[in-house]
């Protein structure tokens, strides 16, 4: 087996992050660099992104492949142009709103080294709330590598969801990102979870921007992907389908109570409802909309 640094595509997708560019290209020019390639594309931008990133590119002294949209894609479209770019064995996507730690791109080809069998790589980051100001370190208590289907399975999170890296050969036996479906990551993890084992990095290297106008942040398309989801894995969840969904469906629900969304927050609740009424957690989230309608 040879020890040489596997080579690694960094796919940036931007998407009106002009306000976030320099922070996320400075911290990639402070990653090592031996056989990195940098992909960047605008998924249609108004802001000036694709102008702002080529100065810091090479204000950075970084090539890197510019791409563009003539207009807006889904994130699993345009992951899949970066992928279909790109060439190196690992790649590691980010968000041009997101940043990394240094060290990330050293830690994510020392794990491939070390661990052959392994199909992807995670690690642990912190949370930067933008209307706050504050950066949190995500809890990794519960995060763990080796097998994590049946985790994923019954709801848990054994790794952080961003700043992941991938095998190219795993990317492509699985089908790489489903363009049908809209929320990319939980689906492709667990179809890699079926073939591959997870290698998960015990430090923290990657940030995650939480804003009020992110996708995480809005409630409708959060429900419609967690439709999309558990019906394409029907099967692989089995007697949970109805349980895990319901579960799942929480999140958004809340989501719409904090907002003042309460229409919103009874219609995705009484789906739940209709699919697993015996949750309790879900009787305690109807409680915290009744007390709001008050």
């Amino acid at each position: 087996m040879s020890n040489a640094p596997p080579s690694l595509s960094v796919l940036l997708l931007c998407w009106n992050h002009a306000p976030y560019l320099e922070q996320c290209i400075r911290a990639l020019a402070a990653q090592d660099r031996t056989t990195v390639e940098i992909l960047f594309l605008d998924n249609a931008s108004s802001d000036g992104s694709p102008e702002i990133a080529r100065r810091l590119f090479r204000e950075c002294g970084l090539p890197a492949k510019m791409l563009s949209n003539d207009q807006p894609h889904g994130i699993s479209a345009n992951f899949n142009r970066l992928l279909n770019e790109s060439s190196g064995e690992l790649v590691a996507v980010l968000s041009t709103d997101d940043w990394y730690e240094p060290g990330y791109v050293a830690a994510m080809r020392q794990a491939a080294v070390v661990d052959t069998k392994a199909g992807w790589f995670t690690c642990g980051g912190y949370y930067f709330f933008e209307d706050e100001g504050t950066r949190v370190p995500v809890n990794d208590g519960r995060f763990r590598g080796g097998d994590v289907l049946e985790a994923l399975l019954v709801g848990e999170d054994p790794f952080f969801f961003v700043g992941c890296c991938y095998r190219r050969a795993a990317l492509l036996e699985v089908g790489a990102w489903d363009e049908a479906l809209p929320i990319e990551d939980r689906d492709l993890f667990l179809r890699l979870a079926q073939r591959y084992p997870v290698h998960t990095v015990f430090e923290r290297l990657v940030n995650y921007r939480r804003a009020s106008n992110t996708a995480s942040a809005n409630p409708e398309f959060m429900a419609r992907g967690l439709d999309a989801f558990f019906a394409k894995h029907q099967a692989a969840f089995g007697r949970q389908w109805r349980s895990r969904y319901a579960a799942a469906l929480r999140g958004p629900a809340v989501i719409a109570i904090d907002q003042g969304r309460l229409d919103l927050a009874r219609k995705i609740l009484a789906q739940a409802f209709r699919l697993f009424p015996w949750d309790p957690q879900l009787w305690r989230t109807a409680v915290y909309w009744l007390r709001q309608t008050l």
